[in-house]
């Protein structure tokens, strides 16, 4: 994750937004997390290790 999840911590905290929105945006995060070095190699924008 990155800084911003500071920003979601702080309106979760607040009241600004609901625990099932907190949710998600914290799943989303973790998805892009972990789709980006997959996708950087299928476009060959980084090495392939095989």
């Amino acid at each position: 994750m990155n800084a911003r999840g500071v920003t979601e911590i702080v309106a979760l905290g607040t009241g600004v937004i609901s625990p099932g929105t907190f949710t998600v945006l914290v799943l989303m995060a973790l998805i892009a997390t972990m789709m980006t070095v997959p996708l950087l190699r299928r476009l060959e924008l980084i090495p392939s290790n095989t």
